[in-house]
């Protein structure tokens, strides 16, 4: 994988990284304080999240003088939210940063906390499927071993292109089987971990084309290792997001900004969506909202609940 960060005219004293990649933009922020950090990483390093934010303090610790190293390296990272005097106080520093610091601000796609700070930019989206090949099969090719295309395509698909979910199961992959040289589907399919997004998905796709039996065989596998009122909640995100999706006239983009979701994931629904009508999804908002009260209520227990909608639904997709 090329290097995130251009650093042909030297390094810069602020940037701002945006993206719907972890593991990318986690690299970026790596490859920034390598290049700027030469001695004394702890001493010259500090990390300001929501917890211990601090506007002031920030600046007057940018422009303090690094110790024995070439620059300091102040990272900003999961910042919910600003106030407003305190964004001012940054894009009044930014336009005077000290040469002796690299601010970063490191932010998810969806916040926009720093859009108004105008430094150097670094996008970190995720990556196209024949690149995200190239980096499964060098990876596992350091290990000595090989992977079918089919396979990468799986575990793409189960990773929901997250680089970071990716990149801990190749791990998984390269230490299986030490006679084993090749992964193919079945391994990957064994042995890697489906995201809770894509196992709702999943659910969600087989009542669409109304397909019982395989909605309840995801949903039994699903409520084997989670409690079932996190999976109805999970059911109602994403039902709500796809009625919104189908709705909402914008992007697929605008649409994940003002979900707070990743692009990809709206993309999906919105496929998704083709195999229901209107008036089906609305009426399926009401059943789980039905559901949750009469949970709540006591009418329905536990895991019953599942299996209650799952059928409820499916009558609405039949109906």
């Amino acid at each position: 994988m090329k290097d995130l960060v251009n650093f042909q005219n030297g390094v810069k004293n602020a940037y701002h990284i945006v993206g719907n990649d972890l593991f990318l933009m986690e690299s970026a922020c790596k490859e920034i304080e390598n290049a700027c950090v030469n001695n004394l990483s702890d001493v010259n390093r500090t990390v300001f999240n929501d917890e211990n934010f601090n506007a002031d303090e920030l600046t007057a610790i940018c422009y303090q003088v690094p110790m024995l190293s070439e620059k300091r390296f102040v990272l900003v990272k999961n910042i919910s939210k600003i106030s407003e005097s305190d964004i001012k106080k940054i894009i009044q520093y930014s336009k005077n940063a000290s040469d002796d610091c690299v601010l970063v601000l490191c932010e998810l796609p969806n916040l926009n906390v720093f859009e108004k700070v105008d430094i150097e930019k670094i996008f970190c989206k995720k990556l196209a499927d024949d690149q995200l090949r190239k980096i499964i099969t060098d990876d596992l090719k350091e290990y000595g071993k090989s992977i079918t295309f089919g396979a990468m395509q799986v575990l793409i698909k189960y990773c929901l292109k997250d680089l970071m979910l990716i990149k801990n199961e190749i791990k998984k992959l390269a230490f299986y089987g030490t006679n084993i040289e090749s992964i193919d589907e079945d391994i990957v399919k064994k042995l890697v971990h489906q995201s809770d997004e894509f196992s709702v998905f999943e659910i969600s796709d087989s009542l669409a084309k109304a397909q019982g039996d395989r909605a309840i065989v995801l949903l039994n596998k699903m409520l084997e290792t989670k409690e079932f009122g996190f999976v109805l909640g999970l059911i109602s995100s994403h039902f709500r997001r796809i009625l919104y999706g189908v709705m909402s006239g914008g992007s697929d983009k605008e649409i994940a900004d003002k979900l707070g979701v990743k692009e990809y994931a709206v993309t999906k629904v919105k496929q998704q969506a083709k195999n229901i009508k209107l008036t089906q999804l609305v009426k399926i908002n009401e059943l789980i909202l039905d559901v949750d009260f009469q949970i709540k209520e006591g009418k329905l227990i536990g895991k019953n609940a599942m299996y209650y909608l799952i059928f409820a639904i499916l009558n609405v997709i039949n109906g």
